[in-house]
């Protein structure tokens, strides 16, 4: 994804309807847990924290980081 710009506009178009998609998804399962924050604003926040990790992920994080994050990523949407 952080190569949209030299991709064709039909690679970016299948990137972003994936994405949004995604999106949907996830704020679907978020609202079922009734959260006290917005569940599509929750679902960017999702989102967008994964993308990063994977791109960290790229640089050769190491697995115990990467599960630490996601752990504490959890321990903060749990309290939204």
């Amino acid at each position: 994804m952080r190569e949209c710009a030299i991709l064709p506009p039909e690679a970016v178009g299948i990137i972003t309807r994936s994405r949004s998609k995604l999106k949907q998804l996830l704020a679907k399962n978020i609202e079922a847990e009734r959260p006290k924050m917005n569940p599509d604003s929750l679902a960017e926040l999702v989102l967008t924290f994964f993308t990063g990790l994977s791109m960290e992920h790229n640089l050769s994080s190491s697995r115990r980081s990467i599960v630490r994050k996601i752990d504490d990523l959890m321990s903060i949407v749990r309290t939204l």
